[in-house]
């Protein structure tokens, strides 16, 4: 079950996003390495989910293609949008406000995961 580690690192996301966004210059040190701890675990965490839940290798492949495309497609974009945000709004706070309402939702998702079901008799 990944799920505490997936909650540890989206909290430290959220927890990082909200602070850049309501109190940049309080700690922005502390702020910037919630968010790099968050965002560097859950990358292969979220790797490995496809094979976690998959019940066949043919299905953690197409999981797996379908995930890398959407994150992949989402983070290219993620730079663009927050700048078009920037330049309407006049000010970062707004994208990272976006950012911790995405790790909100983020936390809600693991939440409403559960553990793959295993045979006995197979790998954990």
């Amino acid at each position: 079950d990944r799920r505490p580690w997936l909650y540890l690192c989206t909290v430290a996301c959220l927890i990082g996003f909200l602070g850049l966004a309501t109190l940049p210059l309080a700690a922005p040190s502390t702020w910037i390495v919630l968010v790099g701890i968050g965002t560097g675990g859950l990358f292969p965490l979220a790797t490995a989910l496809p094979l976690d839940y998959a019940r066949t290798p043919a299905d953690a492949a197409s999981w797996s293609a379908m995930m890398l495309f959407g994150g992949y497609l989402l983070s290219a974009s993620g730079p663009l949008l927050g700048g078009v945000v920037v330049d309407a709004t006049g000010s970062y706070a707004t994208v990272f406000g976006i950012m911790t309402a995405s790790s909100a939702l983020l936390l809600a998702v693991c939440y409403g995961m559960k553990p793959p079901q295993r045979r006995a008799g197979t790998a954990a």
